[in-house]
């Protein structure tokens, strides 16, 4: 009898398992050329079954390890034919390889489909007996014969086919449907899925490249990838292994190249499902092209005027707030909106809400909308997802007909089958909420509210829609479903074409009496019910709202003291009653006037905010629905949009993440048109506990009051108190915000506004730490933080966990010292989480330092401690004590010299683009999203060595905008950078540049210089003074002053033109054009704009200045000082900012009070953002001209800084 082991067996499940560990994000159902099998792995899968068969014959093989052996064959089977068959393939020459040709027709065919089946796969209907030989072809995917041109096939027609009509039907087709589409056109055998998928795949990644990398530009763009972009070829949807087959990946890039991608909504989200263990996991990915023509960005956003740089963000319904992308606009033949992106994925129930895309330049607010396809999902209704390719795509929600012979439904109702092919398979939940995950094929219906929503698979037609509710929602109630004003226009579009829905197919049903009405019937469409739109007795769509008549008013007023009255304005007369805890505050049963209720209430509660009432109308307890209304005047409050007021108990700190999706709400008994806003900012309490005022800012807004009431929107606080935020590093500081009206101060319940929600506090001689949970952590789908060590970012983080998360406080247990390296450790977490981060030292015990580091005396304790300890261990740093790592790790913020030895690794670092410490910065910028510049050493220390920062800038290819905001969010002002330093910088980075594209000058000198300039492009999109800058750098100086101001000789030779006065003045006139003369007067309030004034001319003396430069103050002075406002408007304005480029330019000292500095910090921004324009120009005119008078002062090398300055 013969004996032997598992081993074989256990050879082929290791080799299958390594094989998807390695690939863990390829999903069950993927295609087998998905996996990329390598020629290591393929080697290695022929040995393994040819070892087995050899040993133990065929016959066994296939009865004792069918299921694994199956699953490896087809793998195997898939691979080979891919890399060694030529034409038509056959069975005998794979069999041949591992042993297996005595297989029978029969064990080739059950083999196929089992292993297939296991790998999520299916085996393609042809109609004859070659399907499964078929199938194991095109899972291979593209022949390499193909790739190497040793033969010919479809395949490549196909793939021409398919980018040729994509290229004309991009606009109304997707390319999807197009691949799908086009397999009708190859022989039976190849019309495979598989292949769309594969092409699809394959064109979005090759017009990705061509955007992001200009590939049209080159005759040979696989060079230009390989310069650029060295792993593109781990990118492709299948593998390369030859470097022969650059010759056909070179052909289908110059043929992509040529092509122009067009698309009607570039911005969109795209929402799929993720199989997560048993259950599925609902994502929200947002999709922006790379390369977006400017007519179609225009058209997206409604022509809107838009800065040739700007940044969106993406907004969630839980009030989180994501960077997503930044836009900048290229110019020239080949220009368009160049966007680089962030990974922006949302999951779970937040997925499922609105999402909302925000557009801000600079520190701007331009634009706040609705992504397309961003529209929240209904819980109510059934959602549809269809299996592309690898992924589960959501297509739509209601009842939907598609081409896909199967889909996945998600939905809080099984559906049921409907026809006699149907069939409902239970897949799981998904995760964080109620619904449960179905697949279905054929004809399947699901239970709605009023009626079946209707879902068909295989129908030979793809019917799928969006619905919208034109009708802006009231906001002046609040309610528990949306409230709209008479009949809402609800639209429906299908392929983009946006239509009204016949009102034949409107109904509404009242949900409390179960009836059905025609929405046109304005008598009956009232109160809280559901808008349906039902077709041939089938529903498409449902939505739960209340419909109020339109014109249905309210005005709520104060009488007598603490009594109020509400005044209902309805010519139906509802009924009003008070919902519960509300009953004692009616004095008297409501009287009824004309078309109008009046109700005379007191309330109970002197706090109260609300007041709830019921109204229900023509006498039907069916159309009853509950309102809230806010009841306090002349007080300010935080609230949502849909006016339920910001609890600080119950949501936590205001912060101003926050701001953006909330608004203030001014309640006035009298009519008001603008409101001024008076933000103050404040840093970190003194030792007593004193609130430490640093400035304030004022600003007027204007307001439209409606029933007492006046909204101001979030976004336009959050734009104030971003400004305010950004001139201070102190990460505890926060902003209080007073309001006024006439002249009289509003009360406010509008809390501080703070950096972060949560903060942490450390407790048991800081050994762990403790939170207080909020709804942004208690509905996180991770509420994880993180510890990690300051001097290795790119180390995996500790992750660190709440002992008790149902705890009404969460403890966090910190490692101990023995389990986790010495040194500063920092905790933090993701964003959205809003956590002040904080640092944990671990700091080396006594008894464990070098000797040599502790002095004489500490030596001596040391050896008396080590004769009573043996086991005591000195510690070794592997850290090199000159390196940045190790000067980060062990810093103490209190030791003057451990300061100064970081500074001076920080202040070389900005004089060596190449200096070892940059790799230390690379890993902070990899997380700089997630990690607060401001809680790393290294980070701060660029606060005092602005050159490293200007270094930084230029550091990333596709970060510029990372580095641009880390300005920002350390407190300074790029505008506070010396030009000499800006200069110095970019010639270094001009030269590296120019070196780095020295390979393309073989291609093309224009493609040469293309890749050197480029890399300045976004710094040039910041405005004039910085195009300036970067043209001066790099020798493209766009304008060559001759003098400073004109002469007569100059006037003769007609050169009075070409001097940096007429520069001057020609753009003083267009200031002054612009603003029809009516410039920036104030900065915060009067008494501290004319505080500032006063030092302004004491540490900036106009008397100092070259008569040269005078000039220019000259035309900045008004011809009388009797109007003290008109001065101040012209020296903040026009004064302010020629002074600061003389200061750069050495003319000047920058102010050594901080005080003093942070008020000219504000006050530059408010310049900024008054005119850009206008502030870069002046400090181009402060430049050139301190330029051409240096010059003329050459025998005079040195430059005097005049006395008295601050």
């Amino acid at each position: 009898m013969e004996v032997w082991t598992m081993a074989d067996k256990v050879n082929i499940d290791s080799c299958l398992e390594k094989i998807r560990k390695s690939r863990k994000f390829i999903t069950l159902g993927s295609p087998l050329w998905a996996y990329k099998v390598t020629d290591a792995e393929f080697q290695e899968l022929q040995y393994v079954l040819v070892r087995i068969i050899s040993e133990l014959t065929l016959n066994k093989v296939l009865k004792l390890y069918w299921n694994i052996f199956s699953k490896a064959f087809v793998l195997y089977a898939a691979t080979w034919l891919q890399r060694n068959s030529q034409g038509r393939p056959r069975w005998e020459p794979l069999l041949s390889v591992i042993k297996a040709s005595d297989l029978t027709h029969t064990d080739r065919i059950e083999l196929v489909n089992n292993g297939l089946r296991q790998w999520g796969c299916c085996v393609h209907n042809t109609g004859n007996s070659a399907r499964y030989l078929d199938s194991l072809a095109s899972q291979g995917g593209f022949p390499r014969s193909d790739l190497l041109q040793q033969s010919e096939s479809h395949i490549m027609e196909y793939f021409e086919s398919v980018l040729s009509k994509y290229e004309r039907y991009q606009h109304s087709d997707s390319l999807v449907n197009i691949a799908a589409e086009s397999l009708s056109h190859l022989p039976i055998t190849l019309q495979q899925i598989t292949f769309a998928d594969l092409v699809t795949q394959l064109i979005d990644c090759l017009l990705d490249w061509k955007s992001h990398y200009n590939l049209g530009l080159y005759s040979d763009p696989v060079k230009v990838l390989d310069n650029e972009h060295p792993t593109w070829r781990d990118e492709l949807p299948f593998l390369v292994l030859d470097e022969e087959a650059r010759t056909l990946i070179n052909k289908l890039l110059n043929r992509a190249s040529k092509f122009r991608r067009r698309e009607l909504n570039p911005i969109r989200v795209k929402r799929k499902l993720i199989p997560v263990g048993e259950d599925y996991r609902l994502v929200a990915d947002v999709y922006i092209s790379k390369e977006i023509h400017p007519e179609d960005l225009n058209r997206q956003l409604a022509d809107m005027q838009l800065p040739s740089m700007f940044l969106l963000s993406t907004k969630t319904c839980d009030g989180n707030r994501f960077r997503t992308a930044s836009f900048t606009l290229r110019n020239g033949a080949n220009g368009g909106w160049q966007v680089s992106s962030y990974q922006t994925s949302i999951n779970n129930s937040v997925a499922a809400g609105d999402l909302i895309f925000s557009i801000d330049s600079d520190g701007r607010h331009l634009l706040e909308d609705t992504y397309y396809k961003g529209e929240s999902l209904n819980d109510k209704t059934p959602w549809i997802f269809e299996p592309t390719g690898t992924v589960l795509n959501c297509i739509g929600q209601g009842s939907i007909k598609t081409r896909s012979d199967r889909l996945i439904i998600v939905s809080s109702v099984e559906p049921t089958e409907v026809n006699p092919n149907a069939c409902v398979k239970s897949e799981g939940k998904l995760i964080g909420t109620d619904l449960c995950v179905y697949e279905v094929s054929g004809h399947v219906k699901v239970e709605g509210m009023t009626g079946d929503y209707f879902i068909s698979c295989s129908s030979g037609e793809n019917e799928r829609f969006k619905i919208t509710i034109e009708t802006p929602e009231f906001t002046e109630v609040s309610a528990s479903y949306p409230v709209y004003k008479g009949l809402p226009t609800i639209n429906f579009s299908h392929l983009d074409d946006s239509k009204p829905i016949p009102q034949s197919e409107l109904f509404w049903y009242q949900k409390g009496s179960g009836e059905f009405f025609q929405l046109s019937d304005p008598t009956s469409a009232i109160g809280r019910g559901v808008l349906v739109w039902k077709k041939e007795n089938i529903v498409l769509w449902e939505f739960v709202c209340i419909l109020l008549p339109e014109d249905f008013e309210y005005r709520l007023a104060p009488v007598d003291g603490s009594k109020f009255k509400l005044t209902i304005r309805d010519i139906r007369l509802p009924m009003i009653g008070m919902l519960p805890g509300f009953e004692n505050w009616l004095e008297s049963a409501p009287v009824q006037i004309n078309d109008e209720t009046h109700l005379i209430l007191e309330p109970k509660n002197p706090g109260a905010e609300n007041v709830g009432i019921a109204i229900k109308w023509n006498e039907d307890l069916a159309t009853e629905s509950e309102f809230t209304l806010p009841i306090s005047f002349n007080i300010a409050a935080i609230t949502d949009r849909k006016g339920a007021y910001y609890h600080e108990l119950e949501r936590g700190k205001l912060t101003l993440n926050d701001l953006a999706n909330l608004q203030v709400m001014i309640r006035t008994e009298s009519e008001i048109q603008s409101v001024q806003l008076a933000i103050n900012l404040y840093g970190p309490a003194d030792v007593d506990g004193r609130e430490n005022f640093l400035m304030a800012e004022q600003r007027s807004v204007k307001v439209r009051w409606t029933n007492g009431v006046s909204l101001i929107p979030g976004t336009e606080l959050s734009r104030l108190a971003g400004t305010l935020f950004s001139l201070t590093d102190k990460l505890d500081s926060y902003l209080r915000v007073e309001f006024f009206a006439g002249g009289v101060q509003i009360n406010s319940t509008v809390p501080k506004i703070t950096r972060y929600k949560h903060d942490l506090q450390f407790v048991d001689n800081r050994a762990a730490f403790t939170i207080s949970p909020t709804p942004t952590l208690q509905y996180s789908d991770s509420p994880i933080l993180y510890l990690s060590p300051i001097w290795d970012l790119e180390q995996e983080p500790l992750e660190l966990s709440p002992v008790d998360i149902n705890a009404s406080t969460w403890r966090f247990e910190l490692p101990a010292p023995k389990d986790i390296d010495y040194g500063a450790w920092l905790i933090w977490a993701e964003s959205s989480l809003s956590v002040h981060p904080r640092i944990k030292e671990y700091a080396i015990p006594f008894n464990e330092q070098s000797p040599s580091a502790l002095g004489d005396l500490g030596s001596k304790l040391l050896n008396a401690l080590s004769e009573n300890n043996s086991e005591a261990n000195i510690y070794e740093e592997k850290l090199n004590p000159n390196s940045l790592q190790y000067k980060v790790k062990y810093l103490d913020p209190r030791d003057n010299e451990s300061l100064a030895s970081l500074n001076k690794s920080i202040r070389n670092m900005g004089f060596d683009i190449n200096h070892p410490g940059w790799c230390y910065i690379d890993g902070v910028m990899e997380h700089i999203d997630s990690i607060e510049p401001l809680s790393l050493y290294a980070m701060t220390s660029m606060q005092r060595n602005l050159r490293a920062l200007v270094v930084l800038l230029f550091r990333y290819k596709d970060r510029f905008n990372e580095g641009w905001e880390l300005a920002e969010r350390l407190g300074v002002s790029w505008y506070s950078i010396e030009p000499r330093v800006w200069i110095d910088v970019i010639k270094q980075y001009y030269d590296k540049f120019k070196r780095d594209a020295e390979p393309l000058r073989e291609i093309s000198v224009d493609a040469y210089w293309d890749f050197v300039f480029r890399r300045f492009l976004p710094f040039e999109t910041k405005g004039p003074y910085f195009k300036y800058l970067a043209y001066l750098a790099t020798d493209r100086p766009a304008f060559e002053p001759v003098a400073i101001w004109d002469d007569p000789l100059l006037k003769a030779e007609g050169l009075d033109d070409q001097t940096v006065g007429a520069f001057f003045k020609q753009e003083r006139k267009f200031l002054m054009d612009r603003h029809e003369g009516k410039l920036l007067s104030r900065v915060g309030t009067r008494r501290t704009t004319e505080n500032f004034l006063d030092a302004l001319e004491q540490f900036w003396p106009t008397s100092d200045l070259p008569p040269e430069l005078y000039g220019f103050i000259k035309f900045t002075e008004t011809a009388t000082a009797k109007y003290r406002t008109k001065q101040d408007a012209w020296t903040i304005t026009m004064a302010v900012p020629l002074k600061l480029g003389f200061c750069l330019s050495k003319y000047y000292q920058m102010p050594r009070y901080k005080r003093v500095a942070i008020q000219l910090s504000q006050v530059i921004a408010r310049i900024d953002e008054f005119d850009r324009e206008w502030l870069q120009n002046a400090l181009i005119v402060s430049h050139m001209a301190c330029e051409i008078l240096s010059l003329d002062e050459s025998d005079n090398n040195s430059v005097k800084y005049p006395e008295g300055t601050l």
